[in-house]
């Protein structure tokens, strides 16, 4: 296993000596060294490889506030992924929103939750409820002006379009300040650096057995999200993560389906 997880690592490694990726680590840097001479930002930590890669060469340049928000359904490797962060002395400041991703899938009655006065969420208020509240709530605790988050234009096309459109520095329509100085890594330089600088990058990004596109669309986040039915992710949470598998089928019945 462990010659096969070298392996594995070897085509990493050898994408780190390509002049492409030297020089989307090069602007990276640049970008952020010169951001922070001008304004100040917390760092958007998800314990995904993205905002693993983003911490580390956000941190070679100045120590910032760094802001995980608690979806309520997170994976063991995100939670793991925050501790050996803090372990090698980054300070983590947790932020939950008033109503957890789980209680408002249950209000819903999402895949036969039981519920006393069925709430129909829209997704405004979803963002609003799970990201945009506590994000407000970090900016204001920390004192800071702007969000930066690890964002790229290869992930889907949403975030393609919308990058190419404003930049890696835009103001959204609720006022918030965004930067994404990682907007135009492919998944592959992510793992990569994150290899390369010895990162606690997730197992769950270095399956021997999956292609490197398949690692790339890997994700650690929340298990109830969206993208749980568009890439397949509750298959993957079943045969993966049993235990939490087995506590979201108490409160979801109807999720057994969607395998």
């Amino acid at each position: 296993m462990t010659e096969t997880l070298d392996r594995v690592k070897e085509q990493y490694r050898l994408r780190t000596k390509l002049p492409v990726y030297k020089r989307r680590v090069a602007f990276s840097l640049s970008a952020i060294e010169e951001y922070l001479l001008r304004d100040t930002f917390y760092m958007s930590f998800s314990g995904g490889k993205d905002s693993l890669a983003l911490l580390h060469l956000v941190s070679t340049i100045k120590a910032v506030p760094i802001v995980f928000i608690d979806s309520g359904a997170e994976l063991d490797a995100t939670h793991n992924c925050i501790s050996e962060i803090e372990a090698l002395g980054h300070k983590v400041l947790r932020y939950y929103p008033k109503l957890s991703i789980v209680e408002m899938c249950k209000q819903a009655a999402f895949w036969g939750a039981e519920t006393d006065n069925e709430v129909t969420w829209k997704l405004s208020q979803w963002r609003e409820t799970l990201l945009n509240e506590p994000a407000r709530r970090a900016l204001a605790d920390t004192g800071v002006s702007a969000i930066c988050l690890g964002l790229r234009k290869s992930e889907n096309r949403g975030r393609l379009m919308m990058l190419n459109k404003y930049g890696i520095e835009f103001v959204r329509q609720d006022g918030m300040k965004i930067f994404s100085p990682i907007a135009n890594w492919h998944g592959d330089d992510v793992i990569a650096y994150c290899l390369e600088n010895d990162l606690p990058i997730s197992s769950e990004y270095l399956s021997p057995a999956d292609s490197m596109r398949d690692r790339e669309s890997r994700r650690t986040g929340t298990m109830l999200g969206t993208s749980g039915t568009t890439h397949g992710r509750f298959q993957v949470f079943r045969r993966e993560h049993p235990a939490l598998w087995a506590k979201m089928l108490a409160e979801f019945p109807r999720l057994s389906r969607m395998t």
